[in-house]
C-alpha cells in the first residue's frame, strides 16, 4: 500500500480537511536553489573545511577522500605493503607500489530519485521539492570544498546525467537540471523503472574515489539492491538522504480515505485493524531494510520529513561525518 496519492480527507469528516493544506509547494524554483548557496555556507558549515596541514587532506569519515592514484613503480624498502599494486606485480613478476597524489577536487556524484512517488506530500513540501533542495544545498557545499559536482536524475521514464565538473558553472548546470526535471511529472506515471536499474546505471557512471549521495524515499529498496550498492561501495563512499512524508510512517486517524495505487483510485479504511497491521508491517520492513543496508555498508543516513527544514536537519546531522 502506498499513500503517495492521498487525495482527500476521511469520509464524513469535513473538519479533518483543515489539517491538510489545500496548496503545498510542489516545485522548487531556480532562484530558490540559488539562494540556498548562502545557507550552505553560513548555517550548515559555518567554518572552512578542516585540512591536515602536511598533506591537504580533509578530515572525514568518508573513505578514499583526499588521495588519488597516480602511477605504480617498483617496490622500495619502507613502502607501505597496503599500497602494493597486485595486478602490476602479477603481470611483471616484480613487486610494485601504488603512488598517490592529493586529490583536492574529489568527484561528488548525486543520485536523485524523481519517480512518481516523490511528487507527493500531505504537509510541508512535496518529497521531490525536499530532495531537490537538499541536492542543491549539498552541491553548493561540495563546490565550496573545491570538489567536482555531477549527478544522475531519473523518473517518469526520463533520466539525465551530468559528469562531475568543478566550479560555479557546474553547480548552475546541476541546479538547472533539477528545476527542469520537475516537468517530468507530466509524463505517464507507469514509466518509472525499478530502483535496481538505476543503481546499475550509477555503478557504470561512478569512478573510484567518488562520494555518492543517494537521495530519495527508497520505498522499493530491498535486499536485491544490496549487491549493486556493495559493488559501488568497494571503491566509492556512500551517503544517503531519505525523504519521507509523516503519513508514510503513521496512518491517519480512523476513517475512509481515497488514495491512488498504481495510478488507480481506491478507498481504504484506516480504522480496519487488518489494514493497519499490513501497512505498519510494510513500513517497518522498509525501515529495517534501509537500516540493515546502512549498517552493512557503513553508510551515513540522514532522514528529512516533508514538513522539516532541510537546512536545519543538515546543520544538525551532516557535520558528524562530512567535515
Amino acid at each position: 500500500m502506498n499513500f503517495a496519492g492521498l487525495l482527500g480527507p476521511r469520509s464524513g469528516d469535513r473538519q479533518s480537511a483543515s489539517k491538510v493544506p489545500e496548496t503545498l509547494p510542489t516545485r522548487a524554483g531556480l532562484q530558490e536553489l540559488l539562494a540556498l548557496r548562502a545557507h550552505s555556507r553560513r548555517e550548515i558549515f559555518p567554518g572552512n573545511a578542516r585540512r591536515i596541514s602536511s598533506g591537504g587532506q580533509r578530515l572525514s569519515t568518508f573513505r578514499g577522500r583526499g588521495m588519488e592514484f597516480e602511477e605504480s613503480r617498483l617496490y622500495q624498502p619502507g613502502d607501505d605493503v597496503r599500497h602494493l599494486d597486485w595486478k602490476v606485480t602479477a603481470r611483471s613478476g616484480k613487486p610494485h607500489t601504488k603512488l598517490f597524489r592529493d586529490e583536492r577536487e574529489r568527484p561528488v556524484l548525486f543520485w536523485l530519485d524523481l519517480r512518481p512517488g516523490m511528487f507527493f506530500a500531505t504537509r510541508g513540501r512535496f518529497k521531490s521539492v525536499q530532495a531537490i533542495r537538499t541536492a542543491a544545498l549539498l552541491a553548493w557545499r561540495a563546490a565550496a570544498h573545491g570538489d567536482r559536482v555531477g549527478g544522475m536524475l531519473f523518473g517518469h521514464g526520463h533520466h539525465r546525467e551530468q559528469r562531475p565538473a568543478q566550479g560555479h558553472r557546474a553547480v548552475l548546470r546541476w541546479l538547472g537540471a533539477l528545476v527542469e526535471a520537475q516537468d517530468w511529472s507530466d509524463s505517464p506515471p507507469d514509466a518509472a523503472g525499478d530502483i535496481k536499474k538505476w543503481l546499475r546505471r550509477l555503478r557504470r557512471m561512478a569512478r573510484p574515489g567518488c562520494l555518492i549521495i543517494l537521495i530519495g524515499d527508497f520505498h522499493d529498496l530491498d535486499e536485491s539492491c544490496t549487491e549493486e550498492l556493495s559493488l559501488i561501495a568497494r571503491h566509492c563512499s556512500l551517503f544517503a538522504v531519505s525523504v519521507f512524508d509523516p503519513l508514510e510512517r503513521k496512518l491517519p486517524p480512523p476513517g475512509r480515505y481515497v488514495v491512488t495505487r498504481n495510478g488507480r483510485l481506491m478507498t481504504i479504511d484506516s480504522g480496519d485493524a487488518s489494514v493497519i497491521e499490513r501497512y505498519m508491517s510494510r513500513v517497518n520492513e522498509r525501515a529495517e531494510t534501509l537500516q540493515n543496508l546502512q549498517r552493512r555498508l557503513r553508510m551515513p543516513l540522514i532522514e528529512i520529513a516533508t514538513d522539516e527544514d532541510p537546512v536545519a536537519r543538515l546543520q544538525q546531522d551532516l557535520p558528524r561525518f562530512w567535515k
